[in-house]
């Protein structure tokens, strides 16, 4: 390996960490640890934003779903996919985001009704992204 204006063997240590930076796109990656202090400030900034979110047309909007999306990302790093934590939050979101709608008049059906239960299910997921922060003070 280079080293300054020469050349030297690199170490085993040296050669994991090139290896370790060129990883390959379709080469899966382990979830991020995060400190407490991280997930708290990210989980944090989804519950601030949840306001501007209740003025959005529908829940098909980017930003509804890049919010849904990194707050889910958030709570599994945290927590991890298989704890109640993971499991609780989308019970709320799923309510406004639901996975399939069939034909138009079920989604002409299902978008009038979602526009007036959004604001209280973004109220729901609030409170229970405020229990994890709490949570995660505490422990």
């Amino acid at each position: 390996m280079r080293d300054g204006s020469s050349t030297k063997n690199a170490t085993p240590d040296e050669i994991a960490r090139m290896g370790a930076a060129q990883v390959l796109p379709d080469t899966p990656q382990p979830i991020q640890e995060w400190t407490n202090e991280r997930v708290i400030s990210s989980l944090q900034k989804s519950i601030d934003s949840i306001d501007e979110l209740k003025t959005i047309p529908n829940v098909h909007s980017p930003e509804f779903r890049e919010w849904h999306r990194a707050t889910l990302y958030m709570i599994k790093s945290a927590f991890g996919d298989r704890s109640i934590h993971y499991w609780d939050y989308p019970d709320i979101v799923d309510h406004i985001y639901p996975t399939r709608l069939y034909g138009f008049m079920g989604w002409r059906i299902i978008t009038g009704s979602w526009r007036r239960i959004i604001p209280q299910r973004l109220d729901e997921a609030a409170e229970l992204l405020t229990s994890f922060v709490d949570e995660l003070k505490r422990y």
